[in-house]
């Protein structure tokens, strides 16, 4: 319980462990940039400076509001679910016991999926008019084509291909898979 846990942990605030949270947990994760790059802006906020023990879903809950006006529902999902594993790590590996305050906060419903293609205008611009340079615009055209995360196509080799499949040993789930490619992608 909160009695036995010692008053250095009780007085932590959430902006140290996010910050032990990206140097011992993110470090070792494939696509941690991403996650890096959310928490380190997530630490922007002020209440991230009070003690674990004092943040509350009151917290959280003007936070969501606050975001929503700015991004995407999916966006502030994506953000909390970093934030609530961060707070089941601290419990579950490094001995704190400490509320998770996300969890008690309406989360907010995702109906904004989408699929669509770039239009004209969109494609022209990305790939005819904007990058002077080739490399960046033949990456965006693979992933265009294939669909590809950005870190599956910087680390494509030659040997990768065969006839007109390419094969993608190391995917964000850690199993490998080769796909089909267009003329356009090969």
């Amino acid at each position: 319980g909160y009695l036995h846990q010692s008053s250095e942990k009780l007085s932590l605030t959430l902006k140290e462990l996010i910050i032990r949270y990206i140097e011992s947990v993110l470090v070792k994760k494939r696509g941690c940039v991403n996650e890096t790059i959310i928490l380190k802006a997530f630490m922007r906020q002020s209440f991230v400076n009070k003690p674990l023990m004092q943040i509350t879903s009151e917290d959280f809950a003007k936070y969501r509001d606050k975001r929503l006006e700015v991004v995407k529902p999916a966006t502030l999902l994506r953000e909390l679910c970093i934030v609530q594993h961060l707070y089941s790590i601290a419990n579950k590996e490094w001995n704190y016991d400490i509320p998770n305050p996300i969890k008690n906060i309406q989360k907010p419903s995702l109906n904004n999926r989408r699929e669509r293609r770039l239009s004209e205008a969109e494609y022209t611009f990305l790939v005819k008019g904007n990058y002077p340079q080739q490399t960046l615009r033949n990456i965006i055209e693979v992933a265009l084509e294939t669909s590809l995360r950005r870190n599956e196509i910087l680390n494509t080799k030659p040997e990768h291909i065969k006839e007109q499949t390419l094969f993608i040993p190391h995917t964000k789930t850690g199993r490998p898979r080769t796909i089909p490619l267009t003329k356009r992608a090969l």
